[in-house]
């Protein structure tokens, strides 16, 4: 082969892994900032502070059941008037990023504990939402991007389905 061509099939190749990894960086950079949202709702979250994680939400959010943003908004409301402390510990997030949309499964701990209305007593929680047997509880996530911010657009606690999808997420549950 002569020295010209080898030179070229070498410099297509290396423009070729360039793009690749610009690629991978834009996607690891995406995934870094979605991970960086989630933890800023969790602190949100423990401040009981509804309109604050309101403003990650997006504007076409939509929950379990059919739950609009507005309805979302007000049950955190309702819900913090009932906690007396709250804790959130993010353990692990996957994020699979295609575009301005992206998924999300996300592993942590909870605890806190709400002050019942009747007795006025604290009731202490751990986990709440967690399946027996399991020492943390899971949330898949829908995020869609607004400019460079990513908007929580849809979640659910109901993974059975999706949790094969994320295999670092199984896995890091195997390790737990």
């Amino acid at each position: 082969m002569n020295l010209r061509r080898r030179q070229v099939i070498y410099g297509g190749a290396l423009v070729t892994l360039g793009v690749v990894l610009m690629v991978v960086a834009l996607q690891t950079s995406e995934r870094a900032r979605i991970e960086k949202t989630v933890r800023a709702m969790a602190r949100l979250c423990e401040m009981r502070d509804a309109e604050g994680l309101a403003a990650y939400l997006a504007p076409d959010y939509s929950g379990i059941v059919g739950t609009t943003r507005e309805e979302a908004i007000e049950k955190a409301r309702r819900a913090f008037e009932d906690v007396d402390a709250l804790r959130i510990k993010i353990l692990h997030v996957e994020t699979e990023v295609d575009g301005d949309r992206a998924e999300a499964m996300v592993v942590f701990q909870s605890e806190g504990s709400v002050i019942l209305a009747d007795t006025k007593s604290r009731l202490p929680f751990k986990n709440m939402t967690a399946v027996s047997g399991q020492n943390a509880e899971l949330v898949f996530t829908k995020f869609s991007k607004a400019g460079d911010k990513w908007l929580l657009a849809y979640a659910t606690f109901d993974v059975r389905s999706k949790l094969p999808r994320f295999p670092r997420t199984a896995a890091f549950l195997a390790r737990q």
